[in-house]
């Protein structure tokens, strides 16, 4: 209770014993319950007094002073005196030298640590057998490395007695819908028994694994053209992305050519409608076992198919005379397939257009016919643009363009001397969009 609150207590009892007469008597009692104070006077007068109500808090006295500074500790620093002995010196002037401690006594020696090695003989550890390495501690000190005692155990395997060398050619130019020439070289080197049937099996995914389904690989037959778009016979990924090469019984090493000098050269022909990052693992199997004798896998980006267009006999013209002129095309697998086409021509000289520029070409039956002899035509017009085709338009079918090896049409022209540019586009006719095209930069002397 606050001096305040007891002061006025002790008033409060003061003037009740006053007001009964002033005679001393029994004192008055007090009794506090919470904030509340109960005053009880032997006359049985019984008065309450409650506190009253918080004031607020004073202003913030001032701050103390600051305490005396303590004394500066004992800096202290240590010095070699001998291979066994270092002093101590401190600056209150205290100086003890110390001493290494005794050497303790030896422990006792741990058991010896065993290595054993033995002859691995061939099977599913080592193919070809090789040696095992046994590793770990002789816990019964007998100098023998007990089989309970083996920690760990690695094989050196012997190797292959042959080897597999795989080289890839002409993966760097895949594109989708259009058959690409590719090669693969491959030469078995070391001792292999001739007579060993095995068998190619080739796997093409994606850059995540994923298999590659109807990846087509065509290959020559005897008798086949050296053009690869010609050649018929393939083998096609199934839906683990994988394909076979040749008989299911195999062919023997000897027959395969990989053992000779320089080995053998495989061609394909590859046809993928899938654009974007692959790879094809290119394996040799023995047939007897399944056993993987080598292998190797080359990655390729395969680039989205749009039609190609070439030209030839254009470093060969003669001026203001008929030469023979010819344009290649063809189209991815697929590629529009519903759409009226149609050839557009534009012609520049010297940097101008050239208008009525006349373009001879053969009518069915004239093909073997000399072009000078050609009678059906085309021209330019006045912006030196020229259609070629029927005007309704055709599909890619229809022209031959989704032929593996494309279509090739032959014109008969004569040119005037000077610098040409020329472009041939393939029209989408029922927007006018341009769906594929082709330039050539030529000089008529």
């Amino acid at each position: 209770m606050s001096q305040i609150k007891k002061w006025v207590g002790t008033c409060v009892a003061a003037l009740l014993w006053a007001g009964c007469g002033g005679s001393p008597a029994q004192p008055c009692t007090t009794e506090r319950v919470d904030d509340t104070v109960t005053i009880t006077c032997p006359d049985g007068t019984v008065s309450e007094l409650h506190d009253g109500a918080k004031g607020d808090p004073g202003e913030k006295g001032a701050d103390g002073l600051d305490g005396k500074d303590g004394e500066d500790g004992v800096s202290c620093t240590v010095e070699q005196e001998t291979d066994g002995t270092r002093r101590i010196r401190c600056s209150d002037g205290t100086s003890v030298v110390v001493e290494d401690g005794r050497d303790g006594a030896d422990g006792r020696d741990g058991h010896s640590a065993l290595v054993t090695l033995k002859e691995e003989p061939p099977g599913a550890n080592c193919a070809n057998g090789g040696t095992a390495i046994y590793a770990g501690v002789d816990s019964n000190d007998d100098g023998v490395l007990d089989e309970t005692e083996v920690t760990s155990t690695q094989r050196v395997c012997r190797p292959d007695p042959y080897a597999l060398d795989l080289a890839f050619f002409g993966f760097d130019d895949v594109k989708a819908g259009l058959r690409s020439e590719v090669q693969v070289n491959g030469r078995l080197y070391g001792t292999f028994d001739p007579a060993t049937l095995v068998r190619w099996k080739y796997e093409v995914t994606d850059v995540n694994g994923m298999a590659i389904v109807g990846v087509r690989s065509y290959y020559p037959v005897p008798g086949d053209s050296p053009v690869h778009t010609d050649w018929t016979q393939f083998v096609e990924t199934d839906s683990n992305g994988e394909g076979w090469f040749g008989p299911s019984s195999g062919f023997t090493v000897a027959d395969s050519g990989l053992t000779e000098v320089g080995g053998r050269t495989l061609p394909f022909s590859v046809l993928t409608t899938t654009a974007g990052d692959q790879r094809m693992t290119l394996t040799l199997i023995r047939v007897s076992d399944g056993a993987v004798l080598g292998g190797a896998t080359v990655s390729y980006t395969v680039a989205a198919g749009a039609p190609e267009i070439s030209f030839g006999g254009l470093d060969a013209l003669t001026a203001n005379t008929r030469s023979l002129v010819t344009v290649t095309a063809r189209v991815p697998v697929d590629f529009y397939p519903n759409a009226l086409l149609r050839w557009r021509v534009a012609l520049v000289r010297d940097g101008l257009p050239v208008p009525n520029q006349v373009a001879y070409y053969p009518l069915p039956g004239e093909e073997i016919a000399p072009h000078m002899s050609w009678t059906a035509s085309f021209q330019t017009d006045s912006s030196g643009i020229a259609w070629f085709g029927p005007a309704n338009g055709f599909t890619a079918s229809q022209a031959g363009l989704d032929r593996p090896a494309g279509t090739t049409t032959r014109f008969s022209v004569a040119y005037a001397p000077g610098s040409y540019e020329f472009q041939v586009d393939l029209v989408d006719l029922s927007d006018m969009s341009t769906v594929g095209t082709a330039h050539a930069s030529f000089t008529v002397p």
